[in-house]
């Protein structure tokens, strides 16, 4: 039998990559999915996922790499604090993040900050989100139709 090869180091680590970004993903989705929060689990959905980072990093160690994955914690643990944010600092983390549609639904659909705030409020706010998500959606569709 012939000896096995083993993949170059930077597609290892493009796997690891991809796989990390596979998990944060996962995890946000499922986050989102949420249909009532409270702050007890917010806080503990924070220690959940440093917890993950941390035992991440580890297990990446042990196979010799030396990886940092701060930019995918740091997207996800922010996603989990926006829902203690105001309007104006949701919409901003929302756009200056490129946050999808479902996962500002999961926020909007939980936030007590954001329920708690009067009818008329709440749906002018909805509204400019949408807005904005509807807007963007427009450009990209234009930008594939001049493309061709």
């Amino acid at each position: 039998m012939g000896k096995i090869k083993k993949l170059p180091l930077k597609i290892q680590q493009k796997l690891i990559d991809s796989f990390i970004q596979y998990v944060i993903e996962s995890v946000m989705e499922a986050f989102s999915r949420l249909k009532r929060c409270n702050p007890t689990g917010r806080s503990i959905m924070l220690k959940d996922l440093k917890f993950l980072k941390q035992r991440i990093e580890d297990l990446v160690k042990t196979w010799g790499f030396k990886m940092s994955f701060d930019s995918y914690f740091s997207l996800i643990m922010n996603y989990v604090n926006a829902w203690y944010y105001g309007c104006d600092d949701l919409y901003s983390f929302l756009f200056d993040n490129n946050i999808e549609y479902k996962y500002w639904l999961g926020i909007s659909n939980t936030s007590p900050i954001f329920n708690d705030l009067p009818r008329r409020q709440r749906k002018d706010f909805t509204q400019k989100v949408e807005d904005k998500y509807y807007s963007d959606f427009e450009k990209i569709i234009s930008n594939l139709s001049e493309d061709k």
